[in-house]
């Protein structure tokens, strides 16, 4: 999934960013509500993730502009703004959700989860000869929903999801460990056990996970 973070604070901006990334979703981010209108104009996103006191434009105007050109992309409010009517006032204005800062990582990802959930983001993606769902971390034969499913960590769904989105595209090591983990410290050690469990567990999927020699690990398709 494509998101749009919009916050003006940098060091808030990159966390939230990290975070969300952490999930498996392409991030884009703006430091204001009139780069926020500029970036939507051009691109399409599967969600918007804004503050509501940004400058140049706030994010309860960039709402509005947004509803009024016809642009139904979820939003989630995030914002220091804790009072019944500034939260009445960003639903007002078209948010679909409402967080208020500071939150905690597993807060976000479950907003973020749900307001994709509700709005028919599908968690689920074609997995070679499979499907995968990421919300109940788990794969299944995509022509037979009946047969046993594979089941996977946190961690390895992060993983897998992260290569997933750039299937025949090496991922680096250094992106892999800053998203999965959310730049927490980790060794490549860990990295490594990982792709392993995943290969094993990828058997049958019609796709591996290989090493790119000086560039990071690729999910490609296999012969079996």
């Amino acid at each position: 999934m494509r998101v749009l973070v919009a916050e003006d604070h940098p060091e808030m901006l990159e966390f939230y960013s990290r975070v969300i990334r952490s999930d498996g979703h392409d991030v884009s981010g703006c430091l204001d509500g009139g780069a926020a209108l500029d970036t939507l104009a051009s691109s399409r996103f599967d969600l918007v993730v804004l503050d509501l006191r940004m400058p140049v434009v706030d994010g309860y105007a960039v709402c509005r502009k947004m509803r009024a050109a016809g642009d139904q992309t979820p939003v989630l409010a995030l914002t220091g703004l804790t009072s019944e009517p500034a939260q009445l006032e960003a639903f007002s204005a078209g948010a679909d959700d409402f967080v208020s800062k500071p939150c905690s990582y597993e807060l976000l990802l479950a907003r973020v989860r749900a307001i994709l959930r509700r709005s028919g983001r599908s968690s689920l993606a074609s997995l070679g000869r499979w499907q995968l769902n990421r919300e109940n971390l788990t794969a299944f034969l995509a022509e037979d929903p009946s047969t046993p499913r594979q089941t996977f960590s946190s961690i390895e769904m992060r993983v897998l999801w992260r290569l997933l989105t750039h299937v025949g595209t090496a991922v680096t090591r250094e992106d892999l460990l800053a998203t999965c983990w959310s730049g927490r410290p980790v060794s490549d050690n860990a990295l490594a056990a990982v792709a392993a469990r995943l290969r094993q567990k990828l058997t049958g999927s019609g796709l591996t996970i290989t090493a790119v020699r000086n560039k990071g690990l690729m999910l490609d398709t296999v012969d079996e």
